[in-house]
């Protein structure tokens, strides 16, 4: 309502000397058109007629000066509340924003925590339980919960609230999986990323995917001990379209203790790959592994 009300104040405010000038010709109009019959009535000759057409003129000069101060005045007055009324709906929807933005980024940092106090939990629990495949599948699931946290604490830490400086992301959650996995000294990653930003219902399930791919390659040098290079290329392509490349020096082995773990591996990277609406290549040889992913952004 208050946005209408101003839209409507803010149309008369833009067409008031168009007014003014409809005003001023229909006063003009009607002051020509009903003096001249009255003179007409009250005149016995031309003499007289043309002697009040005169005193008729001074009139109108002086009363259309009246008439056209007074509209002006009128017209400022109200353009200058106008106008206030604008500075203050321009300062309250600035409040609002800045106190909705502030909001939000209480939100991301405590859903962030919020995280955090799961993935503690999730730790402290592993730590009671003497099973290494439950400590492995926990340390997984902590890696998953990671990645989503991660977004929400990029969106904290910057001005946009809804979208991801994403090459700073992944340098980030790489960076984790290496240090969880034991792994920062023993494997190199290169990066060639562009300068890209995500929205957040992209970044998450991007994120995500690109966890479990690394997890992936680096649970293949626990086995095979020889992957020790990670490339991670992301380009943005025509159309606004990312292309994402993942790609290891390993040598895939078959081990059937890892069948079913490889099976739901890339049952997850498929569902991952559909949340944003994407195509993935896989090319494996004896070289290394290379993942292919194309999304829109």
């Amino acid at each position: 309502m208050l946005t209408s009300g101003l839209g409507h104040k803010s149309s008369i405010k833009s067409k008031g000397p168009l007014y003014i000038s409809l005003i001023y010709f229909a006063f003009g109009f009607l002051w020509i058109l009903f003096t001249d019959k009255f003179l007409y009535v009250i005149t016995d000759s031309d003499v007289e007629f043309a002697k009040y057409q005169t005193y008729k003129g001074w009139v109108f000069i002086l009363m259309t000066t009246i008439l056209v101060y007074v509209l002006v005045k009128i017209y400022n007055v109200y353009k200058e509340k106008s106008l206030q009324l604008l500075r203050d709906n321009e300062k309250i929807i600035r409040e609002n924003l800045k106190e909705k933005e502030t909001l939000l980024m209480e939100i991301h940092h405590r859903v962030k925590n919020n995280f955090q106090i799961v993935i503690s939990l999730l730790r402290m629990k592993s730590r009671l339980v003497n099973n290494e495949i439950l400590t492995k599948n926990t340390q997984e699931i902590i890696d998953k919960i990671n990645a989503i946290s991660m977004v929400h604490d990029k969106l904290y830490e910057t001005e946009s609230l809804s979208d991801i400086d994403f090459p700073s992301y992944i340098h980030d959650v790489v960076r984790h999986l290496l240090i969880s996995s034991e792994k920062l000294e023993s494997v190199k990653v290169e990066y060639d990323l562009d300068q890209i930003v995500l929205p957040i219902e992209i970044a998450v399930p991007c994120g995500i995917l690109i966890n479990e791919i690394i997890s992936r390659i680096l649970n293949d040098t626990v086995i095979h001990n020889n992957v020790d290079l990670i490339g991670i290329f992301m380009k943005k392509e025509i159309e606004n379209r990312y292309s994402l490349i993942i790609e290891d020096n390993g040598n895939r082995k078959s081990d059937d203790n890892k069948d079913s773990d490889r099976r739901f591996e890339m049952m997850m990277i498929n569902i991952l790959t559909d949340q944003i609406n994407g195509d993935i290549q896989i090319h494996s040889t004896d070289k290394g592994t290379k993942y292919s992913i194309n999304f829109p952004g």
